[in-house]
This record gives C-alpha cells, sequence and structure tokens, in this order.
C-alpha cells in the first residue's frame, strides 16, 4: 500500500500526547539500572530516523529500536533528534527520563544500540512462545499483540490489559488481582515507555514472565528484575531498516526488511 494511501494516523486531528508521568521511585531504578548495563555507552551515534511507527539509533555498525507508541514528533523534539549524530549512546539513553514521549522512545532505541545480543540461532515468535508456555494456564497479556486471540484459545483463561478501548480488554481496577493470580505474563516492553514495567514485574510475583516485543533491551538486568524471558528482536539490515522507518513501514514491513526474533533466557 503506498504512503499516500495509508489511513490518517490516529494523532493527526488530536490534541499533543499527555506527557507520561514521571517515573516512580522502583521504575527509575530500573532505568538506571539498564542503563548501567550497556556494553557500548561510548559508541557515538551515527544515524537515527523517526517514523509514524518506530524509531531507530544507528551507532558504530548496531541499531536498536523502539516503538513510538503513535506519538509524532513536535516541534520540541526536533533538538533532541538532531542532536543525537555524534553523541555517545549513554547520554541518548539518558533521554528514557524526558518528559517528552517521542524522546522516551529514541532513549529506548539508544539503550537497545548499546547492548549486544549472544549469538543465538533465529529465535521462535512471541505468539509461538506464548501458545506453548500459555496452554491450560491462567495468562495475561499486557498491550494488544496480533497473538492474543491464539492466546486466548488455549489458555483455560486469558487476561488482556490495554488501556485503549480494545475488545475484550480487563478493566484497570482488576489488574492487580490478575497479576497476583496468573501462571504467565507476557508483558510488552513498551511498558518502559509508558513508566510502568518495574509494576507489572512486582505485581506477577508468581507468574512466569515473558517481555515481548522489539523494543525489548536484550538486558541481563531484566531477569535480576523478575523476568524469564526476552522475546525480543535483532536487526540484520540497519541500513535497510532505518529506510524502512522514515518510510512509516510496521513492525511487519521492518521485519521483511532485516530482523529476526531472538528468545533469550538466563544462561543463553
Amino acid at each position: 500500500m503506498s504512503q499516500d494511501h495509508r489511513p490518517p494516523h490516529p494523532q493527526c486531528h488530536q490534541a499533543p500526547p499527555v506527557p507520561p508521568p514521571s517515573p516512580g521511585t522502583a521504575e527509575r531504578k530500573l532505568l538506571e539500572r539498564l542503563i548501567s548495563s550497556l556494553e557500548r555507552p561510548a559508541a557515538k551515534i551515527e544515524r537515527a530516523a523517526v517514523g509514524r511507527f518506530f524509531v531507530g539509533v544507528m551507532a558504530e555498525g548496531r541499531m536498536g529500536l523502539a516503538s513510538t507508541l503513535g506519538h509524532l514528533a513536535s516541534p520540541q523534539d526536533r533538538p533532541v533528534i538532531e542532536g543525537l549524530a555524534g553523541a555517545e549512546l549513554v547520554r541518548a539513553a539518558e533521554n528514557l527520563f524526558s518528559s517528552s514521549p517521542l524522546a522516551i522512545s529514541l532513549g529506548l532505541a539508544s539503550l537497545n544500540a548499546g547492548l549486544v545480543s549472544p549469538d543465538l540461532d533465529r529465535g521462535p515468535n512471541a505468539e509461538e512462545i506464548i501458545a506453548d508456555l500459555g496452554r491450560d494456564r491462567e495468562v495475561v497479556v499486557v498491550g494488544h499483540f496480533p497473538f492474543t486471540a491464539t492466546a486466548r484459545e488455549v489458555a483455560s483463561r486469558l487476561h488482556l490489559l490495554e488501556l485503549r478501548d480494545v475488545p475484550g480488554r480487563t478493566e484497570r481496577g482488576e489488574w492487580d488481582r490478575v497479576l497476583a493470580g496468573c501462571d504467565l505474563a507476557a508483558i510488552t516492553s513498551t511498558a518502559l515507555l509508558t513508566r510502568s514495567m518495574a509494576y507489572f514485574l512486582k505485581q506477577a510475583k508468581r507468574a512466569y514472565k515473558i517481555l515481548v516485543g522489539p523494543s525489548t533491551p536484550l538486558s541481563a538486568v531484566l531477569f535480576e528484575e523478575g523476568a524469564e524471558a526476552l522475546a525480543g528482536s535483532v536487526v540484520t539490515a540497519p541500513e535497510a531498516v532505518l529506510a524502512g522507518i522514515e518510510a512509516d513501514g510496521t513492525f511487519r514491513d521492518l521485519k521483511k526488511l532485516g530482523i529476526r526474533f531472538v528468545y533469550l533466557r538466563p544462561g543463553d
């Protein structure tokens, strides 16, 4: 589908997005630990790409991705974007503490560019993982993923935690209860963008917790914070994916250009 025939962006005719809340104490500590875990903190950013759905940061041969959650760049974001070229990843990752949604996404992409993934074979995708581990179990899915319908078919019960008004979502007042009682929690890593990751990891105490999506940092810190597995991705063709981001590609588009799934557990 050509760009001219795409549906309008959901925020094109709306007020600017409300900034996310400031990170609470637990969330701030988690973000600080993730930034401290950078394996290439001094790597210099060569290029950044901003699209409707994703941002990408390229630094000394490695690229990191992060969702935009639908937030468009505002005039106030231009200096942040323009200032990335030549910046060290550790400094750019500190945008995770920004009040701008787009800058936070750039901070997460910078963090992901500074983490070195292990040399693993291509892993299963999230749908396969959740279908396998969630069979006949009580499952929570945080975020409205395409695999939710499949997970609902195999789980004994499925709870969808999503703030947007989507069919089948669990009411916000029930989140604490269902998280505390579930067997498996598939948590979107965009929770790092909404300052809620520490909450989900803590509240789902007894669950097997998997962090899911292309925004997932491949950092052992997340295991220490309670995650059991990371279902993320690695960019294998950075130039093609950067161009795809700038062309407003969805994840399905970008995956075809050069992304492979990675499934990481402690010890891998």
